[in-house]
């Protein structure tokens, strides 16, 4: 079976790196795959062959890209084109038309906030009733579309790719600092957390607070901290490779985002056993990975009050922080690579038997 993954461009998005496990495992086990890119190739992507790099002109126009796409698969001949995320199936959709491949679209991130022009979320609505199949990420997702295309979809989590190498979970006296995790931009609301934080910190003004991450938010959030007078204890780390090392020892991780699909940094705090707060916010991501209470703390959406009291209650009672976190760690055992890879894979199969099926 060949399988040819689409996505956008290169980056370090959760869409990328969900795809660059995927297609990595695939050849690994067997599964002929490549990764395409609408854009250049700039750099070999972390432990993929580069033969199973490809990429598109970045200069292209709309009808270009869709030319040379429709030309790389009738040339590599894949079973399945996977669509890494909407609206990309505005040019794979059309340029698969007519060809002897299944085309199966999977959902990214929250459908109810789609960014973009309306005539793009229209045209790449329509557009998705000529797939063949669907993948998202939570039942909320799925739940969001009509029956034509939730009955032909499945939810499939992200995967935790070489738990081998995560840190051991730490098991001393937490250091006093809260960390998140994340790309500074208005989608996760770390703007809330500075607010929480400033609550937390008059109480407990031995505490800190780091923010791991870059994004075009981050002079907007120093501002707001030097306004809150809470800058001597805000940190911003920017970004490092070992980071899941670096904050083992924290208090407990936060994630205060407006809305997700999937929240891939939430999911690696987990599975280094982090006491971890969430807000329980669109499109169900966080619901599907935290029990509120046995293995994390589910806040509302923009609640300030509910997110200070939930970083005190961890602070002020490590017992309940230990067993959130020892909890947390069962995470491993439902969403590591081998498994969830292996659902895409009776996924691919089961959409392309069902092609066979209607050839016969």
């Amino acid at each position: 079976m060949k399988v040819m993954v689409v996505i956008s461009g290169w980056g370090y998005g959760g869409s990328q790196q969900v795809a660059r496990i995927l297609v990595k495992w695939l050849n690994l086990n067997n599964y002929h795959s490549i990764m395409l890119s609408l854009n250049n190739i700039e750099e070999e992507i972390n432990g993929l062959d580069s033969k199973n790099l490809k990429c598109l002109s970045q200069n292209s126009n709309f009808a270009k890209k869709i030319y040379l796409l429709r030309k790389e698969i009738l040339m590599n001949c894949p079973d399945i084109v996977l669509v890494m995320g909407l609206p990309l199936d505005v040019y794979v959709i059309p340029a698969a038309m007519k060809i002897k491949t299944k085309v199966i679209v999977s959902e990214r991130n929250d459908p109810f906030h789609f960014h973009g022009k309306c005539i793009t979320k229209a045209v790449s609505r329509w557009l998705m009733k000529f797939a063949d199949g669907f993948v998202f990420q939570t039942q909320d997702a799925k739940n969001y579309y009509a029956s034509r295309t939730k009955n032909r979809g499945v939810v499939i989590g992200n995967p935790l790719a070489n738990l081998s190498e995560y840190p051991n979970p730490y098991r001393g006296i937490r250091k006093k600092y809260f960390v998140t995790i994340g790309r500074l931009i208005k989608q996760k609301n770390q703007k809330l957390l500075l607010e929480a934080f400033h609550d937390v910190h008059e109480k407990y003004p031995e505490y800190e607070l780091h923010f791991w991450g870059e994004g075009k938010e981050k002079e907007n959030l120093i501002h707001y901290s030097q306004k809150l007078n809470i800058q001597d204890v805000v940190q911003f780390k920017g970004t490092r490779d070992d980071v899941l090392d670096v904050i083992k020892d924290s208090t407990a991780f936060v994630l205060t985002s407006d809305f997700e699909g999937m929240p891939n940094t939430l999911m690696e705090a987990m599975a280094i056993g982090l006491p971890c707060i969430s807000t329980d916010c669109s499109c169900g991501g966080p619901r599907e990975l935290i029990e509120n209470y046995d293995n994390g703390i589910l806040v509302p959406v923009g609640d300030r009050e509910k997110l200070k009291n939930a970083m005190i209650y961890l602070i002020e009672n490590p017992s309940i922080a230990f067993a959130l976190g020892k909890n947390a760690l069962k995470i491993r055992d439902n969403y590591d690579e081998k498994t969830i890879c292996e659902k895409w894979v009776k996924y691919f199969k089961a959409v392309n038997e069902e092609r066979d099926d209607q050839n016969n």
